[in-house]
């Protein structure tokens, strides 16, 4: 069967799974960010916790890549269906996992983008902030710049590349995702949504989502054609 190891927001780790209907046609992995800190981070202690986030980063690609090495493992995965996909800030790390690996044969991206600083910016334009903000792009090159997917998003070809996005999103602006978009070389696909940023409160949209990554991935191959009874159906 396919296999697809999934990593999404911050704060929902491997309870994203929980968020999906089950379904029998395909295994789906998932797992915490290993970060033990507060989540609730701004002015100092943000800046205090980025070596601690730094490290995080570097150990979340580190299980990717268990991730990956377990679907190697296993006699039940079809080795050439094995799909990559992240959600909001997990799209970051499957990003530069797909580009430094090459076991994957397909790559998801749902509310995800590029240019890390300009994203830290946005994100934080409406917050009180005490640093100028040319020292942010320092820090976020300091610290996160091995994870920029504006550098990793081109190795991903000749694997295919699925990017959603929203036209509203308030997290991950149009200018992130087409930059991304942009940068990534073909096979790939965008396909726009009119939602704010992904809200896991919304069923509906998650069906929708999921729905809409099923049928792509059908169409291109990298799941069976054949329905099997499921509740997603």
């Amino acid at each position: 069967m396919p296999a697809v190891f999934i990593l999404a927001g911050f704060e929902t780790g491997r309870e994203s799974l929980d968020l999906i209907d089950e379904r029998d046609d395909v295994l789906l992995l998932s797992m915490n960010y290993p970060y033990r800190g507060p989540l609730a981070l701004k002015g100092f202690a943000l800046l205090t916790a980025l070596p601690t986030l730094r490290r995080m980063a570097f150990e979340t690609l580190e299980g990717g890549l268990l991730a990956l090495s377990y679907f190697s493992q296993r006699g039940d995965v079809d080795q050439e269906r094995i799909i990559l996909l992240g959600v909001s800030f997990g799209s970051i790390f499957i990003t530069a996992l797909g580009a430094y690996d090459e076991r994957p044969d397909a790559v998801v991206l749902i509310y995800g983008g590029g240019d890390l600083t300009f994203l830290a910016r946005h994100n934080m334009r409406e917050k009180p902030w005490w640093l100028p903000w040319w020292i942010v792009g320092v820090l976020v090159h300091t610290f996160f710049g091995e994870f920029e997917p504006m550098s990793h998003v081109e190795r991903i070809a000749p694997r295919y590349l699925l990017m959603i996005n929203s036209e509203k999103d308030e997290m991950f602006p149009i200018r992130s995702t087409l930059a991304l978009f942009e940068r990534a070389r073909d096979p790939k696909k965008l396909i726009w949504y009119e939602t704010g940023h992904m809200d896991l409160f919304d069923r509906e949209l998650i069906r929708a989502l999921t729905r809409e990554v099923v049928a792509e991935l059908r169409t291109a191959g990298y799941l069976p054609r054949e329905q099997v009874q499921g509740r997603l159906e």
